[in-house]
């Protein structure tokens, strides 16, 4: 609880002191801040008050961005799909897809039609989901899209932590 994202900054041979970016209010926290590959922005869970906490499935957690440079940090709407969809972990892809978008995959405890039904389940079964967003999006605003389910996972296995690996076919 009480968690903030802060950064450090190279200065000659050491180190700044800390730039606060978001701090901690009311009970929520923020965690588990992820770079964009261009450095443009830093994703991070917003963790709100659950009975459970640290088991992966706070229905309260979304996911929010920052600018490194500061300034009013902005929840992603479109991608988060509404409230208490225990959103969590982001992880950015390491480069960015055609048009310049840039993937970002997180765990949600959302609901996916008949496969995975989590709602009202005292053990919800986390899944990987994935946003695209856009980097011309005006500052300020929501640069996430509509989510989707990420294909052939078990829909019985609780998958947390999405992870991109860069594959190159010769």
């Amino acid at each position: 609880i009480n968690g903030r994202i802060a950064q450090w900054l190279a200065v000659g041979n050491g180190w700044s002191m800390p730039d606060v970016l978001v701090e901690a209010r009311d009970g929520w926290s923020a965690d588990r801040p992820s770079y964009s590959p261009n450095g443009q922005y830093i994703a991070y869970n917003w963790l709100g008050p659950s009975a459970n906490d640290g088991m992966g499935a706070n229905p309260s957690s979304e996911i929010w961005i920052v600018l490194p440079s500061g300034g009013p940090p902005v929840r992603l709407d479109k991608a988060n799909g509404g409230m208490l969809k225990g959103n969590s972990w982001p992880k950015w892809a390491p480069n960015p897809g055609g048009n310049g978008m840039m993937w970002l995959a997180f765990s949600s405890i959302r609901d996916y039609g008949n496969v995975v039904q989590n709602e009202g389940d005292d053990t919800p079964t986390p899944q990987i989901w994935v946003t695209a967003i856009d980097p011309n999006a005006p500052e300020g605003t929501d640069p996430s899209a509509g989510a989707f389910w990420l294909p052939y996972q078990n829909p019985a296995s609780g998958n947390h932590i999405p992870y991109w690996a860069v594959y190159e076919k010769n």
